[in-house]
């Protein structure tokens, strides 16, 4: 065999089929692909399951106690289903969502598995929204879970005899709530690749800087109420019921729900943007 025919015989094996078994055409990366490969992630890692599962179990409990202490003051053993029963405590199951959004993108940071995510998907929106997304459906499903075991545990312990107005509205807001705060969770983990301090900052935004609203000042009271996270995401829950921000602070807030919501959303929005720029911007 000539040398021009072995040319010849490598140029057609290199380019058949056979031979493209990781052909880019085939195998080139797109938005669900790189989704469902961070769910993937997520869904993976037993901690995370771990900690679904307490967050579950713990919101079942709070509603049966919550319950218990209205029987035994005879408040709440028969009458309406006030969502504020649920939506009370959403500070509370926050706690849960805020590591699971932090440590599903600092987790990577740590172990150095980023630079494969990037070189996997170079398109860093791409790879940004994807992660985003699928920690949208983890913790959107967590988020409705826990909402649903509060919910169920009311109605088991208490027997009601319908709802007050706009119930439905504050439930869906409370898991707006929690699911957006795991996404500016993610968003400061982008913004600080850290593990431990977004999750502290973020827990003494959330629970210490409101006692600052505990001050013996009406007008100190009645700017915490419209601007601390905790209170405008309480005002964002309310529902045809007395408030709750009056019930904590003892003045009325003059937010309506759309517009704690929008308040909130929009500092969900600016965490999210934070990271998303140091993440295109930055080296991994």
């Amino acid at each position: 065999m000539t040398i021009q025919e072995t040319q010849a015989n490598a140029a057609v094996t290199v380019t058949t089929p056979s031979a493209r078994l990781f052909a880019p055409e085939t195998f080139y990366y797109t938005f669900v692909r790189a989704t469902k490969s961070e769910l993937h992630k997520l869904t993976a890692s037993i901690a995370f399951w771990l900690t679904g599962g307490a967050a579950v179990l713990i919101a079942f409990g709070i509603g049966a106690m919550w319950m218990a202490l209205a029987e035994m003051f005879g408040e709440g053993s028969v009458g309406k289903f006030d969502p504020s029963f649920v939506t009370g405590t959403w500070d509370t199951y926050a706690l849960f969502l805020i590591p699971l959004g932090v440590l599903a993108v600092s987790s990577e940071y740590s172990r150095n598995t980023m630079r494969t995510t990037v070189l996997s998907v170079p398109s860093r929106p791409i790879a940004f929204a994807a992660k985003m997304t699928a920690i949208f459906i983890y913790c959107g499903t967590l988020a409705l879970a826990i909402i649903l075991a509060n919910f169920a545990s009311v109605m088991i312990f208490v027997d009601t005899t319908g709802f007050v107005p706009h119930s439905l509205r504050a439930l869906f807001v409370c898991w707006l709530v929690l699911t957006t705060f795991a996404l500016g969770s993610a968003g400061l983990a982008y913004l600080m690749r850290s593990t431990a301090l977004p999750i502290v900052l973020l827990i003494v935004i959330l629970e210490f800087v409101s006692i600052v609203a505990l001050v013996p000042n009406e007008t100190v009271r009645e700017i915490a109420s419209t601007v601390l996270p905790t209170y405008v995401g309480h005002t964002a829950m309310q529902s045809g019921s007395d408030s709750i921000i009056t019930i904590m602070l003892g003045i009325d807030n003059d937010l309506s729900w759309g517009e704690a919501l929008a308040i909130w959303l929009g500092y969900m929005a600016a965490l999210v943007a934070g990271g998303f720029a140091r993440f295109v911007k930055s080296d991994v």
